[in-house]
């Protein structure tokens, strides 16, 4: 199980329980990089939440219907394109997200349109793209809040029983954190003592969390 602290500080994101429920659902591979995200968003100042991961075969079956009628046909405005079986979603390996505006704003003095806003989901899927995620805001029929995590696979191979490789995620996980603990190191050599003790708590803080992997 995945506990809030092992990705963020704590009482940095607004819905960072709700953030750790959808990480606990999803693929290893696909886990590590989410977590990596968070602290890279947290870094630049972003809230996000994610709000669906893992989404069963009936469920997937069930948003399909939206907007269609009995024999399939496009009734209405519709969820997805995909029937049960043929989304990442099955497969733990893709989530949705929302950005929730900039970090350590109380949300009584957030403005709600950030939760839709176009700079904010590219923002965020640029980061992620960064990591190897796919953010489905490129694709010719556009779902910006989507983000998954094949690593090359297709979803004909994920659905004869292929995934990506957890341990290769979970290495690139813990390459970051050294690369962090490196980094806060040398800046002991030129902090006061605030800034010492700061960080002291700091490399404590991300070496607690290189060990929890």
């Amino acid at each position: 199980m995945v506990s809030p602290w092992l990705y963020t500080s704590p009482s940095n994101m607004t819905y960072e329980a709700r953030n750790a429920v959808t990480l606990n659902g999803v693929h290893p591979s696909l886990r590590y990089k989410l977590i990596q995200l968070l602290d890279l968003l947290r870094l630049n100042g972003e809230d996000v939440l994610l709000y669906e991961g893992f989404r069963t075969i009936d469920q997937q079956n069930a948003d399909w219907q939206v907007g269609r009628d009995i024999d399939g046909r496009v009734i209405g405005t519709t969820i997805t394109d995909a029937k049960g079986g043929y989304s990442f979603h099955n497969y733990g390996l893709a989530v949705d997200f929302a950005p929730v505006g900039p970090l350590g704003v109380p949300l009584s003095k957030r403005n709600m349109l950030e939760w839709s806003a176009k700079a904010r989901y590219e923002a965020i899927a640029r980061l992620a793209q960064t990591l190897g995620l796919e953010w489905g805001g490129t694709w010719p029929k556009p779902d910006k809040p989507h983000l998954q995590y094949a690593d090359g696979l297709s979803i004909t191979a994920v659905r004869s029983g292929k995934r990506p490789d957890a341990e290769k995620a979970k290495a690139g996980l813990t390459a970051y954190y050294r690369n962090r603990i490196t980094n806060a190191k040398r800046g002991l050599k030129h902090a006061d003592a605030d800034r010492t003790k700061e960080l002291d708590a700091f490399i404590v803080d991300l070496q607690t969390k290189l060990n929890a992997l």
